[in-house]
């Protein structure tokens, strides 16, 4: 029982890993947005921020996302994107 466990979590595996491929959804090179990395400074440093919105100048509602202490990852930026398209 125990090696036909073990044989079945390690089949398990490779479909529970969150890779930056399978969890976007939104692309980066999405044609209905503008996309830029911008940096202000910071206490401790520059900080690199992210800004997605749709393209066009319709005047739209913001929504900051803050991202965790690692900075911003992959994740945060589609986050980022599909709020952005929530709003066009």
């Amino acid at each position: 029982m125990l090696a036909g466990s073990t044989a079945a979590a390690m089949a398990l595996l490779p479909l529970l890993e969150n890779t930056e491929a399978r969890a976007q959804i939104v692309p980066k090179n999405d044609s209905r947005l503008l996309t830029v990395y911008s940096k202000y400074p910071g206490s401790g440093g520059d900080v690199r921020a992210y800004l997605a919105r749709p393209k066009g100048n319709e005047k739209l509602p913001g929504v900051v996302v803050i991202h965790q202490n690692i900075g911003l990852d992959p994740h945060i930026e589609d986050v980022t994107r599909r709020v952005a398209l929530e709003g066009s």
